[in-house]
């Protein structure tokens, strides 16, 4: 193919729409880090989630309603979901962290949404604030992705753990996450 015969006419649209979609997803975390809930609080909140998921894999409660209460969960906690790495990077570049942390911080959730896909479940990025004790904003990056179910359990636990592994320095969720799958 030669460079000379693509055509580039619609590139700088294709960034505007871009930035448009930055602008529209910074303004929407930036609402939702004023009305920040207590660290605490987002804590809680994401071990009923943990919960939730365990019920889901358990077979107690059907996909559909761990989507269904899920939601309920992410938009309790003020949740922005982000669907492409380059979003993610560039939301959190906007929301005042350093290239080098952003980089970092979206690299690592990157690495968990990439093995999810990589397995066929569906996965995206998402940030939450809270607010600690002292009054300061704290910034939860996190992916979240489809429950895998169907599968006998111990095919269930390894896709977990690939997923969650997947990172090559791992949270201290992750290993949280991965202590408590060996422990099941």
């Amino acid at each position: 193919m030669r460079l000379d015969r693509i055509d580039t006419s619609n590139i700088g649209n294709a960034q505007e729409k871009f930035d448009e979609k930055v602008k529209g997803l910074t303004l929407q975390v930036l609402q939702q880090a004023q009305a920040a809930k207590p660290t605490r609080q987002i804590r809680m909140l994401f071990q009923e989630h943990d919960d939730l998921y365990k019920q889901a894999h358990a077979g107690t409660i059907t996909p559909q309603e761990f989507k269904k209460v899920e939601k309920l969960i992410f938009d309790e906690m003020g949740a922005t979901k982000v669907h492409t790495f380059s979003e993610f990077f560039m939301l959190l570049i906007a929301l005042g962290i350093s290239e080098d942390a952003a980089r970092g911080m979206a690299t690592h959730e990157n690495d968990h949404v990439q093995k999810a896909l990589q397995i066929g479940l569906d996965a995206e990025y998402a940030l939450v604030h809270s607010r600690s004790s002292d009054g300061k904003l704290i910034l939860h990056p996190f992916m979240m992705w489809e429950v895998p179910v169907g599968h006998d359990q111990a095919l269930i636990r390894k896709v977990e753990e690939l997923v969650i592994s997947a990172p090559e320095n791992l949270s201290k969720d992750d290993i949280n996450k991965l202590r408590e799958l060996k422990e099941k």
